[in-house]
């Protein structure tokens, strides 16, 4: 009786995490740069982000940068569109010693797709900082554009 019941049972959970698997497995990183911000009041710091150039067939990229790990509506600057063969942005008068959340996401044929994505805690000090964040890409939610 238990043997009947245990091929079903693999079944049906190989086919669950089968059709739950992301629908990307490649990865991506985005590199980031800081240095402190000349042209900012109060010791300001920028931000250099780059990305391994965007597949073909891309029709913009976006890099948005907030203070929240989720990018709810509000709290996060969007920065684009940039054409779709750029891979670098570079964001001026962040303020140092907070914890910045980025995200890459570029739309190819009416789908969102983050590319990359991380996080970094400014710091105006005397070396540039550098993080390297790998994820795995995956759709983008969003209720309208890249907002």
């Amino acid at each position: 009786m238990l043997g009947k019941l245990l091929l079903p049972a693999v079944f049906v959970a190989g086919f669950f995490l089968y059709t739950h698997q992301p629908t990307h497995t490649h990865s991506a990183a985005a590199y980031v740069t800081q240095a402190c911000d000349a042209t900012a009041s109060g010791g300001g710091v920028s931000a250099a982000f780059a990305w391994p150039p965007p597949a073909a067939g891309v029709e913009q990229t976006w890099v948005d940068l907030g203070l929240d790990a989720k990018f709810g509506l509000g709290w996060y600057q969007g920065h684009g569109p940039l054409p779709p063969a750029q891979n670098t942005v570079s964001i001026g008068g962040l303020t140092s010693g907070l914890t910045y959340f980025y995200r890459v996401n570029t739309l190819t044929g009416g789908a969102w797709k983050t590319i990359a994505r991380g996080s970094l805690v400014t710091g105006c000090g005397a070396a540039p900082v550098v993080v390297a964040t790998a994820v795995a890409a995956a759709p983008v939610a969003t209720e309208s554009g890249n907002e």
